[in-house]
């Protein structure tokens, strides 16, 4: 008897367990963000990225790079790839699917230089 009482209560617990991580991993797994990159050289070229349509030189030191889709809600961030300074990176307020890249030479002068953009958005 003990044997059969043993069967039954391990089905239902296994039954129970089964339902209780297929409802927890469905519910407490989240969508991954979706990221976006682009490779600027200082003289605006794109060199490469991932869903940018393009890269512009506003000014000395000021970067427009524009993707395939909106962009205003997403966490940006840049790094210089060839000389020493200081990058920024901030939504474009004109239009939503640009970032304006700021690039600064050690003594923090708007200057022209390559950099890495990744811009990472959460899942609509």
């Amino acid at each position: 008897m003990l044997g059969k009482i043993s069967l039954i209560t391990f089905l239902i617990a296994n039954s129970v367990l089964q339902c209780s991580v297929s409802q927890v991993l469905a519910q407490s797994v989240p969508e991954p963000a979706t990221v976006l990159d682009a490779v600027v050289s200082s003289n605006s070229t794109l060199i490469r990225g991932e869903r940018v349509v393009s890269s512009t030189n506003l000014s000395d030191g000021k970067y427009g790079v524009f993707f395939d889709k909106d962009v205003s809600k997403c966490a940006y961030s840049a790094t210089l790839r060839d000389n020493p300074g200081f990058i920024t990176a901030a939504r474009n307020a004109n239009n939503y699917n640009g970032v304006i890249v700021s690039t600064y030479d050690p003594n923090a002068i708007l200057t022209n230089n390559s950099f890495n953009l990744i811009v990472a958005c959460p899942r609509n």
